[in-house]
């Protein structure tokens, strides 16, 4: 890791892309919502790139975003992962926070619609500060009254960047 980095902060970690994924796919209103505007979003995202490197596509395989309905596909797995199990176990974070060694801190929110409770890990690493709000849903973290809002995830991000 470059020296210059001394400490990092992580919002709303999908740790688990699998069960992540499982989650988003399953009914739900806001589930649709974030849904649809997600693979509206990778689909234009995708395009874009594909008209900068026209051959791209030729190397992962025909086929495209066009097509998706659920953020499974959304995922193009790399020519040497085999199955989606293999690209969502290798691409998951889970099992590298017990391996950061510079300060780091994960927020996260119990009631995120995307990210499941059981997929955050509890590091034991004394360089992981876990902190997880009963509140806050995927990346919202907004406390005090609607006319003066106060945004807690900007907040902890200043104070544990200035306490490393």
């Amino acid at each position: 890791m470059p020296r210059e980095i001394k400490a990092a902060v992580a919002l709303s970690v999908p740790f688990d892309l699998a069960l992540s994924a499982q989650t988003l796919d399953a009914p739900g209103f806001w589930r649709w919502v974030y849904r649809t505007r997600f693979l509206r979003s990778l689909k234009r995202k995708s395009l874009a790139k594909l008209k900068k490197f026209p051959g791209a596509a030729d190397a992962i395989g025909s086929g495209g975003h066009a097509r998706c309905s659920s953020r499974r596909c959304a995922h193009r797995p790399h020519p040497r992962i085999r199955q989606r199990a293999d690209y969502y176990a290798q691409s998951s974070s889970r099992s590298f926070v017990e391996r950061v060694r510079v300060p780091l801190l994960l927020l996260s929110a119990a009631d995120d619609p995307f990210i499941p409770a059981q997929c955050i890990p509890r590091p034991t690493n004394g360089s992981v500060t876990l902190e997880i709000s009963a509140e806050g849903g995927h990346l919202g973290f907004v406390e005090g009254p609607p006319w003066r809002p106060r945004f807690y995830a900007e907040r902890r991000t200043v104070e544990f960047s200035r306490s490393t």
